[in-house]
């Protein structure tokens, strides 16, 4: 898989002493995909930096040609409660739809002990240029240029049926905060076993997109567009799932 940034040192990297306790580097990245089949197999909508094609359950095709969605933090949580906060130093990433499917950018990163590890919490909200500017590190970028200023989901295209176009902005300026168990990376929720000296460590926040678009008749779309933003959320917090390293399979 290919990784879109380079790994991030929430401290130092490798581990170290303090007290008795070895501290391990974690990374955590995001990244996204179509809903499994019933097969449990992830589909293929598009190519990489190109729009997202599938058909939703009213049989209207949907044409992603824009996508973001803002996560702005991130915390692992140890099977006995203790939290560990993830530093972001880029500040609140704006992850990229029409970026490749199952891709991972990185979000940040920390140094924590070893054990063994069950969920992660992942914070969602609107995108802020300002608290971006305030990061020690250059911002991340918004690779397509789109106004998401003040938005935490944005979907923008066009939804097609039976010879009628409908040109679509779902957004959302929420915020939530998801916490999820900790995955294998077919899905099956499973304890993530910190150790010093087995090498790199990683988790990824992943969602799925198609499903924001279950149950829209968009030969009513004009008529029920509030409504459909005011579910957005609802819909995020359900569709996001978190993994040991950076394979979704």
């Amino acid at each position: 898989m290919l990784v879109t940034a380079s790994l991030l040192a929430g401290g130092s990297a490798g581990c170290e002493l303090f007290g008795d306790t070895s501290l391990v580097q974690l990374n955590v990245y995001a990244s996204h995909h179509g809903r499994r089949d019933q097969t449990g197999e992830i589909p293929d909508y598009g190519l990489p930096e190109s729009k997202r094609t599938f058909v939703n359950d009213l049989g209207w095709e949907i044409n992603v040609s824009d996508g973001y969605f803002v996560i702005t933090g991130a915390t692992l949580i140890a099977c006995d409660g203790a939290q560990h906060e993830i530093h972001m130093p880029r500040g609140p990433l704006p992850e990229w739809v029409n970026a490749a499917d199952r891709d991972v950018t990185i979000i940040g990163g920390t140094e924590l002990p070893e054990g063994k590890y069950c969920e992660m919490v992942v914070e969602y909200g609107p995108y802020s240029a300002a608290v971006a500017a305030e990061s020690p590190e250059t911002p991340h970028p918004i690779p397509s240029g789109a106004p998401i200023e003040g938005m935490t989901i944005f979907l923008a295209g066009v939804a097609v049926k039976d010879g009628v176009n409908v040109n679509f902005n779902l957004v959302s300026s929420d915020s939530r905060i998801v916490k999820d168990k900790l995955r294998d990376g077919d899905g099956t929720p499973d304890e993530y076993d910190i150790v010093a000296d087995s090498g790199a460590h990683k988790t990824t926040a992943a969602k799925t997109y198609d499903r924001f678009f279950d149950g829209i008749d968009f030969s009513t779309y004009e008529a029920n567009a509030a409504q459909i933003n005011a579910g957005l959320m609802d819909i995020l917090v359900a569709e996001t799932k978190t993994y040991h390293g950076t394979t979704i399979y």
